[in-house]
């Protein structure tokens, strides 16, 4: 499915600054009720982009970042994604106070 033409919408790899060929390097890998996730593929330097784009009451929201996942691995996570509780984020906060660990901490 080519991808459409929306302001914002990347144009160029943010890795290597090549230009996307759209019509080849892009793929709309989800729709569901007014969102869309597109994954693009840099043929120059083999990088990869996942773009979300969503309908809300003010218009058009996108939202992009570089990530390792190819095509076929995007769509296997997608398939897999839940939605995260009130509760579990609310338990993580509960948790990480009690501990004390600081955002810095998380990942060291």
């Amino acid at each position: 499915m080519q991808s459409p033409a929306i302001q914002g919408y990347p144009t160029q790899c943010p890795v290597c600054s090549s230009h996307y060929n759209h019509s080849e390097e892009t793929e709309v890998i989800f729709e569901n009720r007014g969102e869309s996730v597109i994954h693009v593929s840099c043929q120059k330097c083999k990088s990869f982009f996942l773009f979300s784009l969503r309908m809300n009451p003010m218009g058009l929201a996108g939202i992009g970042m570089l990530t390792d996942l190819n095509r076929e691995e995007a769509i296997f996570f997608l398939n897999k994604r839940r939605r995260i509780s009130n509760e579990e984020i609310l338990s993580v906060y509960v948790e990480l106070k009690n501990e004390k660990v600081g955002v810095n901490n998380l990942f060291s």
